[in-house]
């Protein structure tokens, strides 16, 4: 049987596309397929010609951005003097990550699809559009798409592959996520070799589209581990082979966090909220990285790099600034508000922050500096604490109270919005509660199209 060649490229500034990516790099053994998986950037675009199978995977971020390891790829596809037949032999598909909330959703998934038709290329399936948002997060679309995609390239029967002088106790303490909540793939390899029928069925089930609403239920709203799963699956557990557990378990991501201090302090320093909660789970949930950095003591060596923030701040230092950054969201608003401090040419601007936490005696991060710089006149502080009184009060609650500032600030004087903090049901009360607070839509929807609007959030 012909070996066949198929390059996987992605574009992942936070991981998942780099993730999925990966998943379908697996998943074409299983057919037959050879080849990389790789960065975008860290291909030779210019043997893309010589292609036969390719897919993209591509995330969007901050205002319809592609990834920092995507940025080369698309600055050499974009060059007008490449024919229009260059990747005439080239088939493709094209799958992105984005977030609905945003107006270029998707964007850039959307643009390579296209420029790749201009260039020749045939796609294999329609470009798949995963949204954040969606109830079943990106595998509601992700997976009836790969589906597509190996009906597409056709179904062949899985080799038989020995992998032997790995270090699986370094491999499993380094490199594997043991704490990751497992996707749908996971339980297809765990059925894969199992004996036992019961187990065999519910895992099939969990692995197919039809069956995303109860996995979800069984493994993302309590938050269960791979490793719960493989105990809740015992004689799935005990047919797992070497090769399969390379497939099951995901490798530990980077994180991002906000820089929370200015270039001109001397200090990195980052705002990081040490997770642990419970779930209908007996054991209580940790963050594997806040509680690693916990840990760290003074002297320990911590691998990092940075990247460019998505805000866009104004070039004039006397545009207002509206801050919207509950919780952890406030670190970069920290950054901003410490290098306007520390500037030699001190701006006279309205520089405006709502900020909430739980409690004023609890998560108040970096109060005495918000307390002092308050004090001293640069900033106007509103803080939204939800338990310290019977009702719950948020940020956006206030931001209903302050619309003849808002209006001032927004409508008069040009100011800008910046939104920081979770992704989940913040940034839209926000946006409805400025609407609220000024009296015009039309407004705010301009201020999102001329990026006088912009959100940085995270899942």
């Amino acid at each position: 049987m012909m070996e066949r060649k198929l390059t996987i490229l992605y574009g992942s500034q936070s991981g998942t596309a780099q993730d999925l990516a990966e998943q379908i790099w697996r998943e074409s053994k299983m057919y037959f397929f050879r080849g990389n998986v790789l960065p975008m950037d860290e291909y030779d675009v210019s043997e893309l010609i010589g292609e036969r199978f390719v897919v993209c995977v591509c995330s969007t971020y901050g205002q319809g951005e592609e990834p920092d390891n995507m940025k080369r790829f698309w600055k050499f596809l974009l060059r007008k003097s490449l024919p229009n037949d260059s990747l005439q032999q080239v088939h493709f598909a094209v799958l992105g990550l984005g977030d609905s909330r945003y107006p270029k959703f998707n964007y850039v998934a959307k643009k390579l699809h296209k420029r790749l038709l201009q260039l020749g290329g045939s796609a294999l399936l329609p470009v798949g559009l995963c949204d954040d948002q969606h109830d079943l997060g990106y595998g509601a679309v992700f997976l009836p798409w790969i589906n597509q995609l190996w009906d597409e390239l056709g179904q062949m029967p899985v080799p038989s592959i020995l992998q032997k002088p790995l270090p699986l106790a370094a491999i499993a303490e380094q490199y594997w996520d043991l704490t990751a909540i497992p996707r749908a793939r996971a339980f297809a390899v765990l059925a894969k070799n199992c004996s036992n029928e019961l187990e065999r069925e519910k895992l099939i089930e969990f692995s197919r589209y039809e069956g995303q609403e109860e996995l979800f239920a069984y493994a993302n709203r309590p938050r269960r581990t791979i490793l719960e799963v493989l105990l809740d699956f015992p004689h799935a557990t005990k047919s797992l082979t070497l090769e399969a557990l390379f497939e099951l378990f995901q490798p530990i991501k980077p994180r991002a966090f906000s820089i929370a201090s200015a270039m001109e302090s001397g200090k990195l320093q980052i705002l990081v909220a040490v997770i642990e909660y419970k779930t209908k789970l007996s054991v209580p949930r940790r963050g594997l990285c806040s509680h690693w950095l916990k840990d760290l003591q003074p002297g320990n060596m911590v691998n990092a790099w940075v990247r460019k923030s998505t805000f866009q701040l104004p070039a004039d230092n006397k545009t207002p600034l509206v801050m919207i950054g509950p919780g952890t969201g406030l670190a970069p608003f920290r950054g901003i508000l410490q290098e306007r401090e520390l500037s030699e040419t001190p701006t006279s601007a309205p520089l405006v922050l709502f900020f909430g936490c739980r409690s004023s005696t609890a998560d108040f991060h970096c109060e005495e500096d918000l307390k002092r710089m308050e004090q001293s006149g640069m900033l106007q502080l509103f803080c939204a604490f939800s338990r310290d009184q019977p009702e719950k009060v948020y940020v956006q609650h206030l931001i209903k109270k302050e619309g003849m500032l808002l209006k001032k600030l927004l409508i008069e004087n040009g100011g800008y919005v910046l939104v920081s903090g979770s992704s989940k049901n913040m940034p839209q009360a926000v946006k409805e509660a400025l609407i609220e607070a000024i009296g015009d839509a039309q407004h705010i929807e301009k201020m999102i199209q001329t990026n006088r609007y912009q959100e940085e959030t995270w899942a």
